[in-house]
């Protein structure tokens, strides 16, 4: 049990060095270990800041049309609050009925034998 679990260990750490090498291709060209780690991080840090660029970008337009969003927002909340109560009574109702036919169904069908 002992050497499965070693075996199994050791398979998953080479597949996980496996994919590292994957991650980062222009970093192949390496020859040292710390040649590659410093490349592999300097990308790693690239596309963080690539990535927190476009989410800096997406909250600054976010929040410039906050009043406009907010002011739609406002106007049309009463009539989806409207509209979802009547969907949901009509759903409602609509279960309701079906049950109580599905019932009555069950009980011809029971009861006339």
């Amino acid at each position: 049990m002992r050497t499965m679990m070693l075996l199994t260990i050791i398979t998953l750490m080479t597949m996980a060095i496996a994919k590292s090498d994957e991650k980062y291709p222009m970093c192949k060209d390496k020859e040292t270990w710390f040649e590659k780690n410093w490349c592999e991080t300097v990308e790693f840090q690239k596309q963080g800041w690539e990535q927190g660029k476009k989410d800096l970008t997406k909250t600054k337009v976010d929040l410039q049309n906050l009043p406009a969003n907010a002011i739609t927002f406002l106007k049309e909340t009463p009539t989806n609050v409207s509209n979802f109560v009547k969907d949901t009574g009509n759903g409602v109702s609509n279960w309701a009925t079906n049950e109580w036919n599905s019932i009555k169904e069950y009980q011809k069908k029971t009861w006339s034998k």
